[in-house]
């Protein structure tokens, strides 16, 4: 039953490369946001190949993203969206 689940998986995604899908796959199995330096070290792609790829997901309408700031910070935010879970 969970290769069928898998193979569901595998044709959803496949409009996205091995990377992209580790993206994809980290952010399904977090009930939160996450942030850039997150899923880099989660899915071990440096900073500015995961910036663009995230970048391209949510171009693709996969991953919605927006900006957090506080009184120090500022920070971007990522999460799958619906029609991708």
């Amino acid at each position: 039953m969970s290769g069928d689940h898998n193979m569901s998986d595998s044709i959803k995604w496949k409009s996205t490369n091995n990377k992209q899908a580790k993206i994809l796959t980290y952010l399904k199995k977090r009930k939160t946001p996450a942030t850039l330096k997150q899923i880099c070290l989660q899915v071990k792609i440096d900073k500015r190949s995961c910036d663009q790829f995230l970048k391209q997901l949510a171009h693709k309408g996969r991953v919605n993203t927006w900006l957090e700031t506080s009184a120090f910070e500022k920070e971007r935010l990522f999460l799958l969206t619906q029609e991708s879970k």
